[in-house]
């Protein structure tokens, strides 16, 4: 089917709705991640046709797809994130919480770019490396939460090993959007695709959580008990 990558996009943005209006006193936090990790669909160029070539309506360029999966994701990270009696109240100065995670999300971009441009790593390879950078500033602060990692980064995983499923289930030629032969290693049985999908979907899931919680602190970590302390 063509047009899968759309219509597992447009599943996971309804499922990122429903979780956010199921969300009670948390909603605007689920809907906030989701918001703001929706412009990293906008990337979905940066990995075509390195790591993968699904199909886009517009392109990749302008991915409709990657904007839909990433709102729903980030809605879906925060929803299973947070345990239900979080209180999560909005920040009073938003615009403080936004630049605090804001420079954290450059000071990613920028490692990527030296992994990916400087070091001449496979794009998702370097993305790894970012994350990693990131994690590393997290536990620096002390604002890295083990809690929000485990549920944010088990409960992504999830959701993408469902998605990945499905995709197969509705595209026989699903692992061939993946042709590089530089990922770490393939699935040896059904759907076939790199364990770098599941791995991205595991360590995204973890940090988006965290990075919630980084910005908006008071709100999003609740479990000052299990942080990590450098």
């Amino acid at each position: 089917m063509d047009h899968a990558y759309l219509m597992l996009s447009l599943v996971a943005f309804a499922a990122g709705g429903i979780a956010a209006f199921l969300a009670g006193q948390r909603r605007w936090l689920v809907l906030t991640s989701g918001a703001l990790a929706t412009p990293a669909g906008l990337g979905d160029w940066l990995f075509v046709p390195e790591y993968w070539e699904p199909v886009h309506v517009v392109g990749p360029w302008l991915s409709l797809e990657g904007t839909l999966l990433s709102f729903g994701n980030g809605c879906l990270i925060l929803a299973l994130a947070l345990p239900r009696g979080t209180r999560a109240a909005p920040p009073e100065n938003a615009a403080h919480a936004l630049l605090r995670l804001s420079w954290q999300m450059v000071s990613g971009a920028v490692v990527f770019v030296i992994a990916w441009r400087g070091a001449g790593l496979m794009v998702m390879h370097a993305v790894f490396v970012a994350f990693a950078f990131m994690f590393a500033l997290l536990g620096w602060q002390r604002r890295l939460s083990v809690s929000l990692s485990l549920r944010g980064g088990f409960g992504l995983f999830v959701v993408h090993a469902a998605g990945t499923l499905a995709w197969y289930g509705l595209d026989a030629n699903f692992a061939d959007l993946w042709g590089s032969d530089d990922y770490f290693w393939r699935l040896p049985f059904p759907p076939g695709i790199p364990v770098e999908e599941y791995l991205w979907a595991a360590v995204y899931g973890a940090l988006w959580a965290n990075m919630i919680g980084f910005g908006f602190a008071a709100a999003a970590v609740p479990d000052t008990a299990t942080r990590v302390r450098a």
